[in-house]
């Protein structure tokens, strides 16, 4: 009620309506008001509607017939303060008033658009019925709008501001097959005047190191010169940049050379603000391979499958056990599932050892009923007395009785922010330089203090090494927010794809470099975490020396 009562007071003050009058006639015929008091109206109902009422309007009674304060006192209060909400809430929209043309490249025929607020080009494009007609099935994304009458010269976004458009300009409409941009949020951005911008160039060759890499997101913006992008000022050019929804998420560490000047760089962190109406090219930082890069992609892929033909004609022979890890959310439900990749599965049934974490079994469940054939079973549920919890977590091993028969759990532990078991294995076969293979599957909980998990795990890690010198330590299981790296730098992470919707909970240390490469497989049963197989790509130091031939006379 308090909107209608400010919207009414509003027209009465700009037609000067007394108070005693008829106030629907005058809403009636608002259209027909002179430009510069439509647009004041305008402003009135849009910040009354969209915006909060600012602390010197104070609403008052207002009575039909005469009361302590007329209606139109109230509206004169919102004129008063009409200036502050303009600085706080956009710009002025007087002045505003923008004619150009559009076109389709399809058609021959120029339509004219009369922009009287502010708004990005594809909104007031789409204000025309000739655009309904002609593009009512086009997505907003694959839109491509050139600027200008010159062929090919540059083109703007769909959310480029209609006050930056030059009044008498012509824009070509072409729509693609392919996403052009990616920035739908920006069609909600508060659009300001054409002084609070700065509008600059982008050549679509790339400067230097850019030429071969792919920087736009389609193909499409090639055709053309430049894209033209704007920045709102005291925005950085990365900002820009990655607001414009063109260009593609990986372009790195970038910078821009002037056109005129191509010595002149100007770096990413820059503000736009002197860059109006400058055209640059994207430069590119070199590639540099890191030091712990020793292989592409490529040859990555190429080394896990020549690690995967190793272990299927080694078998159980290999230098490190082959794994398979899981968050299986539940085991008893999925033994059918398990017994099925072990009758069918020959990666699955030849490898050394399974590890599972939340099991969520309990005492009421017992071994014989989670046997799997040719394999150990090792189980550490979750004590409730211990953990505070009486569902969920649990860690599960199964060893492989053809590649070990020598284990021995040596310590298990269960607190609110840690679940672990530490198995020692002595298998038939393993390389001089490891006398045993402590495995440790790790559970820890979300809710658990990260850095209070870690610290007590390091700590167990550690007494297990001084213990054994001797013994290769292998830590699998989910880690959730934690990363053991932080603790024992030593340890080194194997498993680099994510495990669990886009993150990577599944963990896998050991302290050989090179040791595993991971594999993802599809999730047992219910679980939303991948199973990752953990293919040994270590070589032991002695196949790795070339022989020596030493002949004596």
């Amino acid at each position: 009620m308090l909107i209608k009562l400010i919207q009414n007071a509003a027209a009465g003050v700009l037609t000067k309506t007394r108070r005693v009058d008829q106030i629907t006639p005058v809403l009636r015929c608002l259209h027909w008001f002179p430009i510069c008091r439509r647009i004041d109206f305008k402003i009135l109902r849009r910040y009354a509607n969209r915006f909060a009422l600012p602390s010197c309007i104070q609403p008052v009674p207002v009575r039909v017939c005469g009361g302590p304060e007329p209606v139109w006192v109230l509206s004169a209060k919102i004129l008063k303060c009409s200036e502050a909400m303009k600085e706080n809430y956009g710009d002025s929209l007087d002045g505003h008033l923008r004619h150009f043309t559009v076109k389709c490249r399809t058609d021959r025929k120029d339509y004219t658009i009369d922009c009287d607020q502010h708004r990005t080009v594809l909104e007031a494009i789409k204000s025309s019925d000739h655009y309904q007609k002609k593009m009512k099935k086009s997505l907003d994304e694959n839109i491509v709008i050139q600027l200008g009458k010159e062929d090919r010269e540059s083109i703007v976004a769909t959310h480029f501001p209609c006050s930056c458009i030059q009044d008498g300009e012509s824009l070509i409409i072409t729509c693609t097959s392919e996403k052009v941009e990616e920035a739908q949020d920006q069609h909600d951005q508060t659009i300001h005047s054409r002084d609070g911008y700065s509008v600059f160039y982008i050549d679509t060759v790339g400067g230097q190191n850019a030429k071969t890499k792919k920087l736009f997101r389609s193909k499409a913006v090639k055709q053309f010169k430049y894209l033209c992008v704007y920045g709102k000022k005291g925005m950085t050019v990365e900002e820009a940049l990655r607001r414009d929804g063109r260009f593609t998420d990986d372009l790195g560490s970038f910078s821009l050379s002037d056109n005129s000047d191509p010595n002149c760089i100007t770096e990413r962190t820059r503000k736009v603000d002197n860059l109006d109406k400058k055209k640059f090219r994207l430069c590119l930082e070199r590639n540099k391979r890191s030091k712990n890069q020793n292989t592409t992609p490529v040859l990555d892929q190429v080394k896990g499958a020549l690690a995967l033909m190793r272990l299927r004609r080694l078998g159980l022979r290999t230098p490190l056990p082959g794994i398979f890890l899981s968050n299986v959310r539940s085991l008893y439900n999925k033994l059918n599932e398990l017994q099925q990749l072990l009758g069918k599965n020959k990666d699955f049934y030849s490898s050394s050892v399974l590890c599972f974490t939340e099991t969520w079994l309990c005492k009421s469940i017992p071994d014989s009923a989670l046997q799997l054939a040719g394999f150990q079973l090792f189980r550490a549920d979750r004590d409730a007395a211990l953990s505070g919890k009486t569902k969920g977590g649990g860690i599960c091993f199964y060893i492989n009785s053809g590649w070990c028969n020598n284990l021995k759990v040596i310590q298990q532990h269960c607190s609110p922010h840690l679940e672990s078991l530490f198995i020692m294995c002595k298998p038939f076969y393993s390389p001089r330089q490891f006398a045993s293979f402590t495995l440790v599957g790790v559970y820890i909980p979300p809710q658990a203090n990260v850095q209070e998990s870690q610290r007590m795990l390091a700590d167990q890690i550690l007494c297990v090494e001084q213990t054994n010198p001797d013994s290769l330590v292998i830590v699998l299981g989910d880690f959730n927010k934690g990363n053991l790296s932080h603790e024992l730098p030593k340890y080194r992470q194997f498993i680099k794809f994510p495990t669990r919707e886009q993150n990577i909970l599944d963990h896998c240390y050991t302290t050989l470099s090179g040791a595993y490469h991971a594999v993802p497989h599809a999730a047992l049963g219910q679980s939303d975490h991948v199973m990752v197989h953990l293919i040994p790509a270590y070589k032991q130091k002695l196949k790795l020396c070339k022989p020596f031939v030493w002949t004596s006379k």
